[in-house]
């Protein structure tokens, strides 16, 4: 420390050594919202890092001053009911430096409110409507239910929200029908899952051709802060670990994540 130099690898300041600040944590969590994706985000930082988060009820959120905190998870759940003038707060919010991490539901929901691009899922073709014999109807809906399936995905390790993987390949958790759509900016599709992917457990046939190749976890820069978007919940029933890291640096390396973040 009194001369600024390291045994090995890069001196005290080094534009490569990075400021990580204490994150100030806001929980969305209440009525609407999915108890077991936010309460999975809730074990990680409270029983396995033991640090703090503000729990706030979806209604909470049009009323709390937001500067308060620096980064807020919205997991999946319904959002629908939120004012357009909550939608500006956190818009406003987001371009003063705050990062909005969404995932399942919730970054459909940040799409649809301009809050990040449109999900791929937008564009699907209707299904015709059919006469199905109701006997028929449980065996029918299982075929299409998504109940939690590994995906083989490529990760850019280089970037601040995969800090700490040390392998380009990973699986991600695949429950949901949410798909990201790819933005222009080639540095922002951090998790990509791949064109071929490798699938432990049953994925519908569809879901899985609309899956390859898709993005699975995404920055989005939006002024000084930025949106960061999992299209399934990164910390799944609190065991998938290689995911859950990406949530950990979302919230603890939001600063790093976007071109012009807040230092």
């Amino acid at each position: 420390v009194s001369t600024g130099q390291s045994v090995a690898g890069v001196d005290l300041g080094s534009d490569n050594v990075k400021v990580v600040r204490a994150p100030r944590i806001a929980l969305v969590m209440g009525e609407g919202v999915n108890a077991t994706e936010i309460g999975a985000t809730w074990f990680a930082l409270s029983e396995r890092l033991n640090y703090p988060a503000t729990r706030l009820d979806p209604s909470q959120l049009g009323r709390v001053p937001l500067g308060d905190y620096d980064s807020i998870v919205l997991s999946g759940g319904r959002y629908d009911n939120l004012s357009q003038p909550t939608v500006d707060a956190l818009k406003t919010w987001v371009r003063a430096g705050g990062s909005l991490v969404v995932f399942g539901s919730a970054a459909r929901w940040a799409a649809a409110n301009g809050l990040a691009p449109q999900t791929a899922s937008e564009d699907e073709k209707k299904a015709e409507v059919e006469h199905r014999d109701y006997a028929d109807r449980s065996a029918i809906q299982g075929e299409q239910r998504t109940a939690g399936n590994a995906l083989s995905a490529d990760v850019d390790i280089s970037h601040p929200l995969a800090f700490g993987l040390s392998r380009r390949d990973l699986f991600v958790n695949k429950e949901t029908d949410v798909v990201l759509a790819p933005v222009a900016d080639p540095f922002a599709n951090v998790v990509r899952i791949e064109n071929s992917p490798q699938v432990n457990g049953y994925l519908p046939e569809a879901l899985r051709a609309r899956s390859a190749g898709s993005v699975w976890a995404q920055v989005n820069p939006i002024g000084a802060g930025n949106v960061v978007l999992f299209a399934d919940d990164p910390a799944h029933r609190k065991y998938w670990l290689g995911t859950e890291r990406l949530l950990i640096n979302a919230l603890f390396l939001s600063n790093h994540l976007g071109g012009s973040g807040r230092r």
